[in-house]
């Protein structure tokens, strides 16, 4: 997507948007680093999904601010309900929806916007009390048919204080069975997500309700095209539940299976709340682009040399670099461990 395109919708968007809605450009610049593809027609179905994203958070009435919910776990669990998760089949020009392990069992998130197969559709949002409602699992179990590069994010309930959205991070158990575990602050969250699979892209979004255990959480996200798109590769390193509203900064060794590195230095992403114990560090714009599976075979091990007001963590974690070639996510572990969020 062009910068004239880019800044063009946005104004549009926020002409119509009311001014408690989360800013649609951070939206649009998130989604713009995370997926980084060229296909026009893509780029339309991203803005729509994103679009649609806002639309929801934007109307009133969002989950009851009365519920509770136990504090959320770092580490991945079983279905809470205990009833196992089957993908829908991935047949048509229909692409299949994400399907959760919600608190009272599986629920189909709400199909949005997409192009799949031979064909694109932009679906209307309903009211946010209509949306699929998974309850507070977290991490929260997840099923689709294909593997893929995933994108989801979380926005508040239209609470007026909503100051960001914040990524998810996604285990894949299996080619087919994901483990989604969410990072900022505690509250009720509308989650969009934006997948690239199989013979197209799709997203949708649905209800969840976010608690936190105060455990620092962290990991690295790879997102890369295809070497015909022009080979553009990025990586991300988030911080969550940790005290790092100070002076942060990151650098990362890649290494591939044959002892190829590669290091890339990670400046500071603007994109959280004041004292919320999240920081996003990313690749800066202006590093010249490369594949990072272009150092050689998979897995990928990180190797992350951190920052935080003056002090160093060791951040170490693999990627597996299978399922898609469009990268993922691999979670951290720090040694000193992170200090925690008081």
């Amino acid at each position: 997507m062009t910068d004239h395109l880019r800044h063009a919708l946005a104004d549009a968007v926020a002409a119509e948007t009311p001014d408690t809605a989360p800013p649609f450009a951070l939206v649009l610049d998130r989604h713009g680093r995370r997926q980084r593809r060229t296909r026009g027609l893509v780029a339309v179905g991203t803005v729509a999904a994103a679009a649609a994203v806002i639309a929801v958070v934007a109307t009133r009435g969002g989950p009851g601010e009365d519920r509770t919910a136990p504090p959320v776990a770092t580490d991945a669990t079983v279905n809470p309900s205990g009833t196992a998760l089957t993908p829908h089949p991935a047949t048509g020009d229909i692409p299949p929806v994400l399907v959760l392990g919600g608190a009272e069992g599986p629920v189909d998130a709400q199909q949005g916007s997409f192009c799949w197969g031979n064909g694109c559709g932009d679906h209307a949002i309903p009211s946010p009390a209509a949306l699929p409602d998974v309850g507070f699992p977290s991490p929260l179990p997840a099923a689709f048919p294909l593997p893929g590069q995933w994108s989801i994010t979380l926005s508040e309930a239209p609470d007026g204080t909503r100051c960001a959205s914040y990524p998810v991070l996604v285990e894949p158990d299996s080619e087919t069975h994901l483990q989604l575990t969410p990072s900022g602050p505690a509250v009720d969250r509308f989650a969009g997500y934006f997948v690239y699979a199989g013979s197209g892209d799709t997203s949708g979004y649905w209800r969840w309700t976010v608690t936190r255990d105060g455990v620092p959480l962290s990991w690295m996200t790879i997102t890369q095209n295809t070497p015909s798109s022009g080979g553009m590769a990025d990586l991300e390193l988030v911080l969550d539940d940790a005290a790092v509203d100070g002076a942060v900064s990151a650098g990362v060794t890649v290494k591939s299976a044959n002892g190829a590195v590669e290091t890339f230095a990670l400046s500071e992403v603007d994109q959280h709340c004041a004292d919320d114990g999240f920081v996003e560090l990313a690749v800066p714009s202006d590093t010249p682009e490369r594949r990072i599976d272009g150092l050689g075979p998979a897995p990928y091990a990180y190797t992350v040399d951190l920052t935080i007001d003056g002090e160093t963590y060791t951040g170490t974690g693999t990627w597996s670099g299978e399922g898609t070639q469009h990268g993922g996510d691999a979670r951290l572990t720090f040694e000193p461990a992170l200090p925690t969020l008081e």
